[in-house]
């Protein structure tokens, strides 16, 4: 899977991809947290989940801009691997830096 650099960052820190998974977990977590807050079991916290990787795929396929620059594979993969755990993180879910982005969204097919 290609990647891309995001200036001044290395690639084994953050990708591009994992930025904008992030930025779309980031614009899609009050509402994720709320209708995992009334699902009574683990099936339907998998349902929400589910749904909102499909969700974003088709907000990313027809974003332009996006499709001409980055690999789409690569944003769906790392949000799908990283959208659980940074659901269940405290406070907010603001990152502070690009380091934390690349732990919670991790770039499973990055070559290191």
């Amino acid at each position: 899977m290609k990647y891309h650099k995001i200036k001044n960052v290395p690639l084994d820190i953050c990708t591009a991809e994992q930025k904008i998974a992030y930025n779309y977990a980031f614009s899609f977590r009050d509402q994720i947290t709320r209708q995992i807050s009334t699902c009574k079991s683990e099936l339907q916290r998998s349902d929400v989940f589910t749904y909102y990787v499909f969700f974003v795929q088709d907000l990313i396929k027809n974003n332009d801009q996006i499709i001409k620059r980055y690999n789409i594979d690569a944003i769906i993969c790392a949000f799908r691997a990283g959208i659980r755990e940074y659901i269940n993180l405290p406070g907010a879910g603001i990152f502070t830096s690009y380091s934390e982005i690349g732990t919670c969204f991790p770039a499973a097919y990055l070559n290191k």
